[in-house]
């Protein structure tokens, strides 16, 4: 097998896995259930790598639960919330609720 098909057969077992890590964390923002822009928001606020940006051995070691989807404002607002409230993601959560 070439190198460029071998890259290719990584690439697309690598799209695999994070399109199944997305559906398990969810296809649309937890809040306003939008499904455009949508990024993955690690529940207890540390500072993470995008999952698009980790190794494909990064992706698997990664636990969904510890996930959840939300779209660009409702990320930067969650974001905003935590930093400036001192809330958690469940008190966020239950406020919401």
């Amino acid at each position: 097998m070439s190198r460029r098909k071998a890259d290719q057969k990584y690439k697309k077992k690598e799209r695999a896995i994070r399109h199944e890590f997305y559906k398990k964390v969810g296809e649309s923002c937890v809040f306003c259930d939008s499904e455009r822009t949508l990024s993955c928001h690690r529940k207890d606020g540390k500072s993470h790598m995008r999952i698009a940006k980790l190794t494909l051995r990064q992706v698997q070691k990664e636990n969904p639960e510890d996930y959840v989807r939300l779209c660009f404002r409702c990320h930067y607002g969650v974001h905003w919330v935590m930093k400036h409230f001192g809330l958690t993601w469940e008190e966020i959560e239950e406020f919401i609720g």
